[in-house]
């Protein structure tokens, strides 16, 4: 009995021991989570389906390789048809889910979600390209990867790899079906593919996925295109539009753009280009009696409207875009809508390049501050004109590429009061090789374009991300800092897009304390400590190059200081070409090589000039005087060209299109202006 007592207790001892030993061993930390890879071993497979297109295999692909930047394991790829695992990345349709898993019709093209079921997570987009953009979401949003331009990005290094399991679905369908911009790094086809910009243009293909199509000539201005005009009568000068003859051109070329590229998404039958104060539109009586019955806008676009409907009939899912810009930015009178194959594409033209639409006032007398204003009223008027409303917005400087203008929350205020306006489309053109800050602009473009409800914090968020990623942790903060300084310095200034920076910062001259007149350099000391200050905290020689190519407006600001003050200075010549050097050899060390929207650096820039006339050997062109002489005679030259010219017949060109030869301003018909009530099928 007391043996069988003894050998009761050592078992109670032992199991006891035991428990104290088990409580001992250290838990899993990854217990219940998701382990991607252990130790640089992958853990998880990526499977597609068997019949898997390109668009797919890409996104396995792409997920396979950022997978491995991130571990250092290999992770394979393979089909569906292979035996099925616990632990796998099921990538767009495959076996693994079932009927009725996901409506891919509520998803539409671009829509995704990114779902967690057991061990399994599921990247499935409604279409090809939502599935590219669910691989690229995961990679950003739940392992921290981020695509800042076309060459930098931000990659972490983990050799084990874990996530935290996730109940609710990540769905996301883009509210706005048309995103473009044109900032740097935008032309880079694989850039707008992660940021899920979807417009394809000749300079901007997107790679496997594809996108939004233009077919025409272009994708706007192209009034005069269709008519077989060349650039020179096109800029500021409107077709006639009661000439039969001439919307019977522009419609049978319409048909032979569309005949060549018919699985296009849009055609763009627009405007000419113009300026705020030359329109260039017909005056004969008709064109005037209905301008004053429909507005500008509404002859334009009752024409448009009929064009549209005249080619729906053959292309029933083409949709015909239009531009409500500068002398059309007015929404129509006479009850004129757009037909609902027509996009209307509001340009916030003319306007204050530095503020936001809702920050000025109709009662201002500074004319660019009001007519940003004017334009926020016009656009909120579209909205009940319009059912497809795109806007056309400005994100550069394209007069002077150098200047200073820090209108970074601009690009968050007309971005979502756009979308809140209406907005179904959004373009913001921008200088794809130079301006200011132009990495940063289009980076929160696009994650604006993709969610223009982001609250402000968010964007602040997207912007502190980028400015660490980009500029580096420790240099962020003093970039941060001169973008605050130059917007206080620059708030009271409501200038275009095509302002030079001497027309608004402080450019003042001081006496030295041995009574010489110099350069007052205080605002620009100030500016250039912050660079100074960056370049000092950043971690890698990149980040040093970064951070002097965001500093050249700062420098031209400096340089263009020192030519503006020179009769009072006293600078010589050689000193003025020295301080030209400086600016020069800064642009070309950054790659920068134009000066505005179409000028290269010429090799000896006379920085006593706007940016316009760098090129002109005298100076004093900046005067409005000079100016207006300069243009008047610009005028006369065009002028006697066009005199020249016979007038003739409209005639056939290359590939069936009709090309118009008649006089510069054809003779006009007074027959009633063409409207949607009378289109034609």
């Amino acid at each position: 009995m007391k043996t069988i007592q003894r050998l009761i207790c050592l078992c109670f001892i032992l199991t006891m021991a035991l428990g104290a030993f088990a409580g001992c061993v250290p838990k899993d930390p990854n217990e219940g989570k998701l382990v991607l890879a252990k130790d640089s071993e992958a853990l998880y497979t990526i499977v597609i389906a068997s019949d898997a297109n390109d668009v797919i295999r890409r996104a396995a692909a792409q997920l396979q390789t950022y997978l491995e930047k991130i571990t250092g394991a290999g992770f394979r790829v393979v089909t569906d048809d292979a035996e099925e695992t616990e632990t796998e990345f099921c990538v767009g349709k495959t076996n693994r889910e079932s009927d009725g898993d996901f409506d891919r019709v509520m998803l539409g093209e671009e829509g995704f979600i990114i779902r967690n079921t057991d061990q399994k997570l599921f990247l499935v987009g409604g279409g090809d390209r939502g599935t590219l953009y669910a691989v690229y979401t995961f990679l950003e949003e739940y392992l921290g990867v981020r695509y800042y331009t076309e060459t930098v990005e931000k990659i972490p290094v983990a050799e084990t790899l874990v996530i935290e399991p996730f109940e609710k679905d990540n769905y996301q369908k883009p509210r706005m079906e048309q995103r473009r911009e044109s900032l740097h790094p935008s032309n880079s086809a694989y850039w707008n593919e992660k940021q899920k910009l979807n417009v394809v243009t000749d300079s901007q293909k997107l790679p496997i996925a594809g996108g939004i199509t233009y077919s025409g000539p272009w994708y706007v201005h192209t009034f005069g295109t269709l008519l077989g005009w060349n650039p020179s009568r096109s800029y500021r000068n409107q077709p006639c539009l009661n000439d039969i003859g001439l919307y019977e051109i522009m419609l049978h070329n319409a048909k032979r753009y569309l005949a060549k590229n018919p699985d296009a998404d849009v055609i763009s039958i627009s405007q000419n280009d113009s300026t705020l104060a030359e329109s260039g539109e017909c005056q004969c009586s008709a064109c005037t009696a209905a301008r004053e019955q429909y507005g500008s806008s509404g002859v334009v676009l009752n024409y448009v409207n009929r064009l549209a409907t005249a080619l729906k009939s053959s292309y029933p899912n083409i949709r015909v875009e239009t531009l409500a810009y500068y002398y059309t930015q007015e929404p129509p009178k006479g009850g004129v809508k757009a037909a609902d194959n027509v996009i209307v594409r509001f340009c916030n033209a003319g306007g204050c390049i530095r503020h936001s639409l809702n920050e000025e006032s109709l009662e201002s007398d500074q004319f660019y501050e009001a007519n940003t204003a004017l334009s926020y009223q016009y656009l909120l008027g579209w909205k009940e004109c319009a059912k497809n409303l795109y806007i056309w917005d400005y994100g550069s400087n394209f007069g002077c590429t150098g200047a200073i203008m820090p209108s970074i929350d601009r690009i968050y205020d007309n971005i979502t009061l756009s979308y809140d306006a209406g907005a179904n489309g959004f373009f913001m053109q921008g200088m794809q090789d130079a301006g200011e800050f132009t990495e940063l602009r289009a980076y929160l473009t696009a994650k604006l374009l993709w969610n223009p409800k982001m609250t402000k914090d968010e964007f602040d968020a997207h912007m502190t991300d980028f400015l660490e990623g980009y500029y580096g942790v420790d240099a962020a903060p003093f970039i941060r800092a001169y973008l605050e300084d130059a917007k206080e310095i620059t708030a009271s200034i409501h200038s275009s897009m095509y302002a030079d920076s001497r027309r608004y910062l402080p450019i003042e001259t001081k006496t030295d304390e041995s009574g010489k007149v110099v350069l007052n350099t205080e605002i620009i000391d100030r500016l250039n400590a912050y660079f100074d200050d960056a370049e000092a905290a950043a971690h890698s020689f990149e980040e040093v190059l970064r951070i002097r190519k965001s500093r050249i407006p700062v420098l031209y600001y400096e340089v263009v200081a020192h030519f503006v003050t020179a009769a009072e200075t006293g600078e010589s010549e050689d000193e003025l070409a020295a301080q030209s050097g400086r600016y020069l050899d800064a642009m070309r060390a950054s790659g920068l090589n134009r000066l505005k929207e179409t000028m290269a650096i010429p090799d000896s820039p006379n920085l006593y000039n706007a940016p316009l006339y760098w090129g002109e050997k005298y100076r004093g062109v900046y005067s409005d005087e000079t100016l207006a002489e300069k243009r008047e005679a610009e005028e006369a030259a065009k002028a006697a060209e066009a005199e020249g010219k016979e007038e003739s017949e409209a005639e056939e060109g290359a590939d069936g299109f009709i090309v118009d030869t008649s006089e510069e301003k054809p003779k006009k018909t007074e027959e009633t202006v063409i409207d949607v009530t009378k289109a034609e099928g």
